[in-house]
């Protein structure tokens, strides 16, 4: 289950705060053709991890796969409720339906600049449950890592489209996804894998078989490279849904 029920009634006062912000520009379907190409970058290409390798912690992990590929179940019996932050929910909770696509740009605010944040500032793991196949998103998450000092992980979700569109059909109707924007966020996960090094990740890693932990993670140097001010604006952008 999707971490944010216990947000309570100061999470509807800093949502309000938050939805006076200037609306971002650029928005689109994650995974869209819109989605920028990654810049070159003379970063060395990280590796893909092998199974039952342990995951850092803390650390930035952002779920990248097409809907139905499984993210929130993967999510939710990995990591604690309170770790895992579900766009999903974040939709339910201001406006009280998980498939409700307008209020998704409230939805990403809450998410991004107020939960992330403020869980970052006491060094813990977030685990981002959204489609993740648009470079400009995941960008925003591997810059939030930066600024507090811990490795960003794309964790990629390698399921079949076919099993994807079955699943997404079988999904309640609010929360069902067109299936040509599936198959759009799919061919876009699968597109991403080469670039995410070049994105700025520290650690790449696919489908189950990792655990959280702490060892084994030769990042340090790296994470004090990429490591900037932790109270510095956020400047994230708002996608329109996942």
């Amino acid at each position: 289950m999707c971490a944010a029920a216990a947000l309570g009634t100061a999470t509807v006062l800093l949502l309000l705060v938050v939805r006076r912000r200037p609306a971002a520009r650029g928005r689109g379907r994650c995974g869209g053709p819109d989605s920028p190409a990654p810049a070159p970058s003379k970063e060395k290409p990280v590796a893909l991890l092998p199974p039952d390798t342990s995951l850092p912690d803390p650390a930035v992990i952002v779920l990248i796969g097409a809907a139905g590929s499984g993210k929130s179940t993967f999510a939710t019996t990995r990591w604690g409720s309170t770790q895992v932050l579900c766009l999903d929910q974040y939709r339910a909770l201001v406006a009280d339906s998980a498939g409700d696509r307008a209020a998704t740009g409230d939805a990403v605010v809450l998410l991004q600049r107020v939960v992330l944040e403020a869980r970052l500032r006491r060094g813990l793991t977030c685990v981002i449950d959204a489609t993740g196949t648009e470079a400009k998103f995941r960008a925003q998450y591997v810059q939030a890592a930066r600024r507090h000092d811990v490795p960003a992980v794309a964790l990629l979700m390698p399921m079949p489209l076919e099993e994807c569109l079955a699943r997404n059909a079988a999904r309640p109707d609010e929360r069902r996804v067109p299936e040509d924007v599936v198959r759009v966020q799919h061919r876009a996960a699968t597109d991403a894998r080469p670039y995410l090094s070049r994105e700025g990740f520290d650690h790449l890693v696919a489908g189950p078989g990792h655990r959280l932990g702490s060892g084994g993670w030769p990042c340090p140097g790296r994470r004090q490279q990429m490591s900037t001010t932790s109270g510095s604006r956020t400047g994230m952008e708002e996608p329109s849904g996942t």
